[in-house]
Order: C-alpha cells, then sequence, then structure tokens
C-alpha cells in the first residue's frame, strides 16, 4: 500500500521504537525517517537471522495469514546431492523476512546485552 498509509500506520502504532527496514529500499527508509519514523536499516544476515528467530518462542496472531502462510511453506534449499542447506528459498517469504529482521536486528545491534520486548505489527491492505 502507500507509502502516506504506512507513515501514518507507524506514527500511531510505534512512536519513537525502532522500525527495521529492508535495506535494499533506501528510498522508503529515507521517507519514513523524514517523517519521524525511527527508520533503521535490518540486519539480513539470513542464517544468523534465522537462528535468533528459532531461539524465540512465537505466538502469531490469527490475522497473520500472510505470516502463517509463509511459515508453513518456508523451505530450505538443497545442494546437488539434496542435502538441505542453510539457505532459504526465496520466494513468498516477505513477512518471514520481517519476522528475521524484528527480532534478530535489536540483538545484532546490543549484543544481546540488555533484554528486549520485540512488537512486531503486520499491515493488512
Amino acid at each position: 500500500f502507500p507509502v502516506t498509509i504506512l507513515i501514518i500506520r507507524l506514527q500511531e502504532v510505534c512512536g519513537k521504537y525502532p522500525v527495521y527496514c529492508d535495506s535494499a529500499r533506501p528510498d522508503i527508509i529515507e521517507e519514513l525517517y523524514r517523517a519521524g519514523i525511527n527508520a533503521k536499516k535490518a540486519d539480513k544476515d539470513v542464517f544468523s537471522g534465522i537462528m535468533s528467530v528459532k531461539s524465540h518462542q512465537l505466538f502469531i496472531v490469527g490475522k497473520s495469514q500472510n505470516l502463517i502462510r509463509e511459515l508453513q511453506s518456508y523451505k530450505f534449499q538443497k545442494d546437488k546431492e539434496g542435502n538441505v542447506t542453510d539457505q532459504p528459498v526465496k520466494m513468498f517469504d516477505d513477512a518471514v523476512d520481517s519476522l528475521r529482521y524484528a527480532i534478530h536486528t535489536p540483538f545484532s545491534c546490543y549484543i544481546k546485552q540488555r533484554p528486549c520486548v520485540v512488537i512486531l505489527m503486520l499491515f493488512h491492505q
């Protein structure tokens, strides 16, 4: 949906809490930042991010249908011999990537020295 709607929703929900964004869209990060959103580039390290997510017990509300669907279909690539690798298949994974950014980035930034509460809000169209 349009960035202006995203900005309004983030201002309502997040206040000054950081919002971890995909660095592939620096233009949107800049637009969020200029609108007063505490937008930061996410740590996109896939393997470490997956390990961070796996180390948490997740509670996902039923309204998060995209996330639930992506988690149920999440798969890892296989090498030439058919062995599963540590790299996920990059398909239909936007919500899962957002989950990974929200959980992993605070820990990679703060080196796990202080407790962290992660609030994940998935916006629906």
